[in-house]
């Protein structure tokens, strides 16, 4: 069987608030904290990986569809964009 490879965006910050390192996939609308960014990262990982296995063992195409076709908010979304910003204007 031939693996099926996907990309998801996502992003990692630290949260001063709750001093805390909190992962979102907004593609998704996931979202995983922990203590280090390596344990978030890790999470979110796992979050996307059971949510998609949950999706195509749905009981319908509709609601596998329904369920990949959730989107964050848009504040996450652009803070999405604003991180991927910062990091090409530091590489360039």
């Amino acid at each position: 069987m031939k693996k099926l490879q996907v990309q998801f965006r996502c992003y990692v910050e630290h949260d001063s608030q709750v001093n805390a390192w909190v992962a979102v996939c907004i593609d998704l609308c996931l979202g995983a904290q922990a203590d280090s960014m390596e344990e978030a990262k890790l999470k979110i990982h796992d979050q996307i990986k059971d949510y998609f296995q949950d999706a195509l063992e749905a009981g319908s195409w509709a609601e596998a569809e329904q369920m990949l076709n959730r989107k964050a908010p848009l504040s996450m979304i652009y803070r999405y964009h604003s991180i991927r910003a910062r990091e090409k204007i530091a590489h360039f």
